[in-house]
């Protein structure tokens, strides 16, 4: 098939298309418990807004989050540019995830949880990690982030975040946590928000529920652009953002499977 080619183009070849045809697969597989995905420029900055969708996807904006800084959430303002990406899980029962008495806020609690958990094993994180003082090194342990409630503003986790706010948003339950890398961090520095979100698959729907991830990027009119901005980054992240939501929805589901034996 390739009369041409060495033995060591061919290891190479081999080393490349494996995980590349790997990852399609599993990117493939995960996006299959998403209903929606789509990732677009809000506001008036940086000219004409766009919107790249991956997913079926409502055409309107999707609404601030309550963290957002006034002059990022300004519409009139054109100095800088803001992009959002939200993924929406396909619909759950809740019967499947919560245990009896819990309500809302205690499942959002342990699905905030699976996610963070779930990112500390992520490629990102470990460069992330290798970026930070040790002194934050904790806020990566299972046992902390299991420990967590998300309602101390500005209390830390994976390093880079901060937890903003924890409450209602305009029809979901919410956590929101800032890009906020500690002083003595060496990476690139971007500014940026991400919420975590439970709300009806329906309108006044009691009985099945969505997992939302949002992230919010934000950067003056001059500044590069953002990982949202671009197709290849969009593509990672959008696959990051519906694995996160895959994981902690089973951590959720198979906390519940064991309680139940």
């Amino acid at each position: 098939m390739f009369p041409n080619i060495s033995p060591r183009q061919a290891v190479a070849v081999v080393a490349v298309a494996v995980p590349t045809v790997y990852l399609l697969l599993l990117r493939r597989s995960v996006m299959l418990n998403v209903e929606s995905c789509v990732a677009q420029q809000c506001g008036r900055g940086g000219g004409k807004s766009r919107k790249a969708k991956t997913q079926t996807a409502s055409a309107s904006e999707p609404a601030f989050p309550m963290s957002l800084p006034q002059a990022i959430s300004n519409n009139e303002t054109t100095d800088y540019v803001l992009w959002n990406e939200r993924v929406v899980s396909k619909p759950v029962v809740l019967s499947e995830l919560r245990s009896p008495g819990e309500g809302p806020d205690e499942l959002l609690t342990r699905y905030v949880r699976g996610t963070m958990v779930a990112f500390t094993w992520t490629p990102q994180a470990y460069l992330i990690r290798k970026m930070l003082p040790d002194s934050v090194g904790e806020t990566f342990g299972a046992d902390y982030i299991n420990a967590m409630d998300f309602k101390k503003v500005n209390q830390r986790v994976d390093g880079v975040y901060t937890v903003q706010y924890r409450g209602t948003g305009p029809c979901d339950e919410r956590v929101e946590m800032r890009l906020s890398p500690p002083e003595g961090y060496t990476g690139p520095r971007s500014d940026g928000i991400i919420v975590a979100a439970i709300e009806p698959a329906e309108r006044g729907s009691t009985d099945a529920i969505v997992f939302i991830n949002e992230t919010w990027l934000w950067r003056n009119a001059n500044e590069k652009p953002t990982l949202l901005e671009g197709f290849v980054g969009r593509w990672f992240h959008s696959f990051l953002a519906a694995w996160l939501i895959e994981k902690g929805t089973k951590a959720i589901q198979q906390r519940d499977s064991v309680a139940k034996t």
